[in-house]
């Protein structure tokens, strides 16, 4: 499933949240970054965003911005398949 957060939050929670309970794969492009994505990243989706988005994806996260510099083989990353 691809879900962008161009929609309203609650139907982007709703999009990873159903794909996660049924198994789906999801991919989540969170451009812009909004509130409602820091707790869908237990969901595990794979996260599509550019180093911006991923310094403001560290900062919900309650992460320090130095974490979210540099490759992306220093953020974690979890599948849930």
């Amino acid at each position: 499933m691809l879900v962008s957060t161009e929609i309203p939050g609650a139907a982007v929670a709703a999009a990873v949240e159903t794909a996660a309970a049924a198994g789906v794969p999801c991919v989540l492009n969170p451009a812009p970054v909004i509130d409602v994505v820091a707790g869908l990243l237990r969901h595990g989706p794979v996260l599509t965003p550019n180093a911006g988005e991923l310094a403001d994806l560290a900062r919900l996260a309650g992460l320090p911005p130095a974490d979210a510099r540099g490759p992306s083989r220093r953020v974690p990353v979890r599948r849930p398949w």
